[in-house]
């Protein structure tokens, strides 16, 4: 067992915290004082600070009273507005309106509608991930004008900013089972996409109609991450 620390700690001593598995910081023992007051923190965190062999219970750094069991404080609007968001401790919380899709009827229906059904889908993508992530989406017939005018350029352009962003997204969420090369992926599956088609004069439309396919897919597959907790 290791034995207490100093909790005799300056104040202005700089200690990272570990939350729900996610490292954060480094805080002063001021802010985090703060942070606990206003149930930002938790007394029962892990903290660990130069001179500590090991990461602590931060009630035992700080010399606080432990949490009772299972104590989970609420978070206090005045608090949050006090404090900029980098003292903030991350967290994942549910996002409604996502709704869960399968890879075979994205695809199927991409091809037997020669590619028709992702007029659709690009802006029911824009639109989730607007309910996401809480942003400001592009109006769907703006959207749907915009990419019918260009005879589609700028909704593969579009759709590659959306994986941008939501790859984007994920990232800073922390989200399990994220696609880290998720727009990398979508690029790839557009620029071979066209290139099939322009190079074979239409003989390959049907494999690049899948690979469009597969393009919205990833998509989606990525959204469905967030499907089970609307």
């Amino acid at each position: 067992m290791n034995p207490l620390p100093d909790t005799n700690l300056p104040s202005t001593l700089e200690v990272h915290i570990t939350r729900e598995d996610k490292q954060t910081g480094p805080f002063t023992v001021a802010q985090i004082r703060a942070m606990l007051d206003g149930g930002l923190l938790s007394a029962g965190d892990l903290a660990w600070h130069d001179g500590l062999d090991d990461w602590l219970p931060l009630w035992r750094v700080l010399g606080c009273p432990p949490p009772p069991p299972s104590a989970n404080p609420p978070i206090l609007p005045a608090v949050v507005a006090a404090y900029p968001s980098e003292y903030m401790v991350p967290r994942e919380e549910p996002r409604g309106g996502i709704r869960r899709e399968e890879a075979w009827k994205i695809i199927l229906f991409v091809m037997v509608t020669f590619g028709l059904y992702g007029l659709y889908l690009l802006p029911h993508h824009n639109d989730q991930f607007a309910r996401l992530s809480r942003r400001p989406r592009m109006h769907f017939w703006l959207l749907l004008t915009l990419t019918l005018a260009t005879v589609g350029i700028f909704g593969v352009f579009y759709q590659l900013w959306l994986s941008a962003s939501l790859n984007k997204f994920s990232e800073e969420m922390g989200t399990a089972g994220r696609n880290p090369s998720l727009c990398w992926h979508v690029t790839m599956l557009n620029f071979v996409s066209f290139t099939t088609a322009f190079s074979s004069a239409g003989m390959a439309i049907p494999f690049s109609l899948f690979l469009g396919g597969c393009a919205f897919w990833v998509i989606q597959k990525e959204l469905n991450l967030y499907a089970d907790r609307s």
